[in-house]
């Protein structure tokens, strides 16, 4: 029997055990930990008072109720954790709906996870728009970049979201702000960029050759610490792929397509 309720700080110690074994130990959970705490929205699953699962619902600009956080613990899994978690969040996510609190529900997922996708799809969720996340090993000349200000002509080439690194909110002004509020903004002193997201995704506003040619110094500058580091893009900008492969940009795996979809609930 699984039992679902609120995260505790007593659950800490439960959390960084889930935390250090998924993703080869570099899962995040257990650096916004407290924040996600203070926000609220955080459960965990619990068999025989101990955390074997979370699941997490952070509200967006636009009173968009937007889940997170699903994990379920490596000697859990495959005995349908994931799946009554999923339940959970969404059918309280659901009741938010229902009493006005929230207008929508939505996530964002690899395009591979194909478990949730299908899940989510079973469920109510439709695609409603997909990004680009490449990956580069940091390597060549660096340049420490200036602070800048963004502002929402920045960016013009995104259609329909904007991203806040794995979190997505709907293009307005009012989205804008709060991603502007929670994320560094940077220039190579012609372009912009700016990073977001609790794993620091850079986040790109021109794809040029030229743009190129001056991010990669301030990309490699900002990952001291790091061996390889993200880019993200969003899906309009198939067309120029080849300029960020001729550069050393590599997908994480095949196909070479979009490969973070955003999903959002229409039952």
């Amino acid at each position: 029997m699984v039992e679902m309720r609120q995260c505790r700080l007593s659950d800490r110690e439960d959390i960084e055990d889930i935390s250090s074994l998924i993703w080869e130990g570099e899962d995040y959970l257990s650096r916004v930990f407290d924040e996600w705490i203070d926000d609220g929205g955080f459960f965990v699953a619990l068999r025989d008072g101990r955390v074997i699962g979370t699941a997490k619902i952070t509200f967006l600009p636009g009173k968009v109720a937007w889940l997170e956080g699903l994990r379920v613990h490596p000697d859990y899994q495959g005995k349908g954790i994931g799946r009554e978690l999923n339940d959970f969040i969404l059918n309280y996510a659901i009741e938010l709906r229902q009493s006005g609190v929230i207008n929508a529900i939505e996530f964002a997922t690899y395009y591979k996870n194909k478990e949730s996708l299908h899940m989510a799809k079973k469920a109510g969720f439709k695609t409603v728009k997909s990004f680009y996340v490449l990956n580069r090993k940091k390597e060549g000349p660096e340049k420490e970049p200036l602070i800048a200000i963004l502002s929402i002509g920045d960016l013009m080439s995104y259609k329909g979201y904007i991203s806040a690194g794995w979190k997505f909110v709907k293009k307005t002004e009012e989205s804008f702000k709060w991603v502007v509020e929670r994320n560094k903004a940077y220039s190579t002193g012609k372009y912009k960029f700016y990073t977001a997201g609790y794993e620091k995704t850079f986040i790109l506003l021109n794809g040029s050759k030229e743009a190129l040619r001056e991010y990669i110094p301030c990309f490699n500058f900002l990952s001291k610490g790091a061996d390889t580091y993200d880019i993200m893009f969003p899906e309009e900008w198939a067309a120029i792929l080849h300029l960020f492969k001729k550069n050393g940009f590599t997908f994480w795996e095949e196909p070479e397509e979009p490969n973070i979809v955003i999903l959002r609930y229409y039952n």
